[in-house]
């Protein structure tokens, strides 16, 4: 699917709109921003033990947020190369949280109607950087990779009763989002993708307001994507780098290690770093997928600086804070 767009203002307004999204999309920075939760002196609620408690305390938190997160994060060019690259990004968040609608520090649109104790359901984005061909040995001469952006539905499934315990969480999230690459020129069709992710985050490790992020993720892509990252069509074949035909299913494994400190209410600093895993991917035998092992990490910070004089009553989750 290809739509043209035109006009340099309009591209400007993509361009902050989707960078915005990718700040909020770097795991990394995502995963960090979800801060402690209270503690069970500071928000009273029923006698009880895990899900069984079904009426929990409503607390009042402000109706929106202003904020600026960034960092810098070091990554593959893509997905199995052998190359890596240094990015910087310095963006803004936006949290709102609605009578009916939510919007959190992960640019997840959230409704009440669709959560329980148990599960949630969201919409959830993801995205990567640019990558320039000249600059990668394996893709030399090949088209360049644009910036991609990644939409659909998920599932959460909560498999520690965080909102009762405000102890440790941990979620299996279960997204299928649609992707498409743009050069801020045009917007093409990449297929989707499925990333069934398994997370635990536990607050205070060590010592107060250090929070732990471990995750394993695995991914599969149809199709048009796998084309995109592996295929290597007969006009850019040479003898390094033969003709190959990528197909769609499994692409990698991945696991995360992260911690983010929450140095007062306004101001988190994160680090952490991912181990991807392509051996048993459905293309490891293309010329393009050049490493087994794949290495990104990052550091950073979110600072909050502005919040509404507007309170919202809700009823207490982690991920709020």
């Amino acid at each position: 699917m290809e739509c043209a767009l035109s006009g340099s203002s309009f591209k400007r307004v993509i361009v902050v709109r989707i960078l915005g999204i990718l700040l909020s999309l770097v795991n990394l920075l995502a995963w960090a921003q979800e801060a402690p939760p209270p503690t069970a002196e500071e928000i009273p609620i029923p006698v009880g033990v895990g899900r069984e408690i079904v009426e929990l305390k409503m607390i009042s938190l402000p109706k929106y947020e202003w904020g600026m997160g960034g960092g810098v994060f070091v990554l593959p060019h893509y997905p199995g190369s052998d190359q890596t690259i240094a990015h910087s990004l310095v963006l803004p968040y936006f949290v709102y949280r609605g009578d009916a609608l939510k919007v959190d520090r992960q640019g997840r649109l959230r409704t009440d109607f669709f959560s329980s104790e148990q599960y949630d359901i969201d919409v959830s984005v993801s995205g990567a950087f640019a990558s320039n061909s000249e600059d990668n040995e394996a893709r030399q001469g090949m088209e360049d990779l644009d910036w991609m952006l990644e939409v659909g539905p998920r599932l959460v499934l909560h498999l520690l009763p965080s909102r009762v315990s405000f102890k440790a969480t941990l979620d299996l999230n279960l997204p299928i989002r649609w992707v498409v690459s743009t050069d801020f020129g045009r917007v093409d069709h990449r297929g989707f993708t499925f990333t069934p992710n398994l997370i635990y985050r536990h607050p205070d490790t060590f010592i107060k307001d250090l929070t732990l992020i471990l995750s394993g993720t695995m991914t599969y892509a149809t199709e048009a994507l796998q084309d995109y990252f592996y295929e290597v069509p007969f006009e850019f074949a040479k003898p390094s780098r033969p003709e190959f035909d990528a197909s769609g299913g499994y692409m990698s494994t991945s696991a995360l290690l992260g911690f983010g400190y929450r140095w007062d209410n306004d101001l988190l600093v994160f680090i952490g770093g991912q181990a991807s895993y392509y051996d048993g991917a459905i293309n490891s035998d293309s010329p393009l997928l050049r490493s087994l092992w794949g290495y990104s990490y990052g550091i950073g910070l979110a600072w909050k600086f502005y919040e509404s004089d507007e309170m919202s009553s809700v009823t207490f989750d982690p991920e709020d804070y």
